[in-house]
C-alpha cells in the first residue's frame, strides 16, 4: 500500500490457495467485490471498506479486492458484541481522513480499549520477509485455523501471497477428526494459542497430525513449562513466539530445532526487530514491520513502540515473557500476577486449565477469581493446596469449576463469558 510495495499480480488467480475449490470461490468473489467497489461513490470509498466475513475465502476475496482497488480496509468481527459494535461504529464514523489503501487491524492497544493499528503493504511485507529469513524458507506454506481479522490469521495469507507459498483453511478441532486428511497439514506451518495446543494434546489422533507439520507457532500467551515439556517429549516441532498486532505479528521466535533441544522462552528477535526495556521495565519494540500508527494518531518514523509486556533474557539469548503489567490485579493494596497464579494452580495437578482475573470488590478494590476445568475439579483441594504455597492476598477469593473454559474466536480464555456465567461484574 502507499505505492511502496505492490501486491503480486498472481494474487487474483488464487494460486496461493491450496484447495482447488477455494481457488474457484475466491476468483468469483474477488471479481464480484471489485465490481461492487468500482460502483461506489468516491465519498463512500474514501472512508474505507469494512471486511467482516466469517468465511475465510470470502474474507480474503474482499481483502484483496480492496487492496487492488486502492481502498482502505477495516477488519471487523462478523458478529460483534453490542458494546464492541457501538465502539467500532464510533471509531469508523469519526475516523480522520487518511491515505487510501490503509489496512486497519483491531487491537486492544496499550490502553486496553478497542483501537485499530494502521498497517500498509510495506509493513506486512517486512514482517513476511523477516519470518522467511528466520525460518530459512523462501516459500511459506501454512494451514490456517485462526480468524483472518486478527493479525495471527491475516499474516498467514500474506505469507502465502508474498512468498509464492500456499494456504489451506481449517478449524483447529479438525485435527481431532479421524477423517481429517493428514496430507493437508503435512510439512506446513501452523499457528496455535496455548489453550488450543493443550486441548489437542489430549488426543493421540491430533498429536500424530501435529507431528507432521513443519512448525507449530505458539503465541498469544505464555507457554507453560508443563505444556512445553509435554510437547517436547512428544517430539512436536513447536516454535514459541512473541509478537503484537502493531508489529504485524512476530518479533521473536524460538526455532523448532532449538525447542526440541531443550531451548526455553520465545527465542531471539527476527531480522529488522529490536527489543529493549523502558523506564517502567516494560518491553519496547522497534521494528521494520511496525504499523504507521492507530486510526487516531501516527507514529514517528523509526520510533519505539511501548508495550505493557514484561520479560527478561536468559543466558542463552532467548527472551522470556513474564506477563503483562495491565493484567496485574491490585487487591488490598498489593499486586498479584494472575498468570503466575494460573501456573501454580495447574502445577497442583488438580485442574487441567485455569484462568485468573480480578473483579471489582468494595472491600478489596479487586478480588481474585479463578476459573478451573474440568467441572469435577475439587475446589476444596485446590484451596488447601494453595494455602500451603501462597499468602492469603495471593490466593483467589473464589474458585469456580467449569466443564471447560469458554474461548474467544482466537482460542484464548473468554473472561467476559466466564464472569457473566457466574453473575460476576464485567469490566
Amino acid at each position: 500500500m502507499g505505492g511502496i510495495v505492490m501486491i503480486p499480480e498472481t494474487v487474483a488467480d488464487g494460486q496461493w490457495l491450496g484447495r482447488d475449490s477455494d481457488r474457484i470461490r475466491f476468483q468469483v468473489a474477488l471479481q464480484a467485490e471489485q465490481r461492487r467497489l468500482r460502483d461506489l461513490e468516491t465519498g463512500q470509498r474514501t472512508k474505507g471498506v469494512v471486511v467482516s466475513d466469517e468465511d475465510p475465502v470470502l474474507f480474503a476475496a474482499k481483502l484483496f479486492a480492496g487492496i487492488l482497488e486502492e481502498s482502505s480496509l477495516w477488519l471487523r468481527p462478523p458478529l460483534p458484541a453490542k458494546a464492541e459494535s457501538l465502539a467500532f461504529d464510533k471509531i469508523f464514523n469519526h475516523a480522520r481522513k487518511l491515505p487510501m489503501s490503509s489496512l486497519f487491524v483491531a487491537t486492544g492497544g496499550t490502553s486496553g480499549g478497542l483501537r485499530f493499528a494502521r498497517h500498509s503493504l510495506s509493513t506486512v511485507k517486512a514482517a513476511v520477509d523477516a519470518l522467511s529469513v528466520k525460518m530459512g524458507d523462501p516459500s511459506l506454506r501454512s494451514w490456517c485455523c485462526l480468524p483472518l481479522r486478527h493479525v495471527a490469521g491475516l499474516m498467514q495469507v500474506f505469507r502465502a501471497v508474498f512468498t509464492g507459498g500456499d494456504l489451506v483453511f481449517g478449524e483447529y478441532r479438525d485435527l481431532l477428526d479421524d477423517d481429517f486428511p493428514a496430507s493437508l497439514i503435512e510439512d506446513r506451518l501452523l499457528s496455535l494459542v496455548p489453550t488450543q495446543l493443550a486441548r489437542l494434546l489430549k488426543s493421540s489422533t491430533a498429536i500424530d497430525r501435529l507431528r507432521r507439520s513443519r512448525a507449530i507457532f505458539v503465541g498469544g500467551g505464555a507457554l507453560s513449562p508443563e505444556l512445553a515439556a509435554r510437547s517436547r517429549a512428544l517430539q512436536l516441532p513447536l516454535a514459541p513466539t512473541y509478537g503484537t498486532t502493531e508489529t504485524a505479528g512476530m518479533v521473536t521466535l524460538l526455532s523448532p530445532s532449538l525447542f526440541l533441544d531443550g531451548g526455553k522462552g520465545v527465542g531471539s528477535t527476527l531480522p529488522g526487530n529490536e527489543i529493549a526495556f523502558g523506564d517502567t521495565e516494560t518491553l519496547r519494540i522497534r521494528s521494520s514491520s511496525l504499523c504507521l500508527g492507530y486510526q487516531d494518531f501516527d507514529f514517528s518514523e523509526g520510533s519505539w513502540f511501548e508495550t505493557e509486556d514484561l520479560g527478561h533474557w536468559d543466558e542463552d539469548g532467548s527472551f522470556h515473557l513474564d506477563g503483562r503489567r495491565d493484567r496485574l490485579v491490585m487487591t488490598g493494596g498489593l499486586k498479584v500476577d494472575p498468570q503466575a497464579l494460573e501456573r501454580i494452580i495447574c502445577e497442583t495437578g488438580l485442574a487441567d486449565e485455569c484462568f485468573v482475573t480480578g473483579v471489582s470488590d468494595l472491600e478489596w478494590g479487586e478480588r481474585l477469581v479463578a476459573f478451573c476445568s474440568p467441572a469435577s475439579a475439587d475446589v476444596n483441594l485446590i484451596e488447601a493446596a494453595l494455602s500451603e504455597r501462597l499468602e492469603g492476598f495471593q490466593r483467589p477469593k473464589n474458585i469456580y469449576a467449569l466443564d471447560s473454559l469458554p474461548l474467544d474466536e482466537m482460542g484464548k480464555p473468554n473472561a467476559s463469558a466466564m464472569a457473566e456465567a457466574m453473575d460476576l461484574p464485567v469490566d
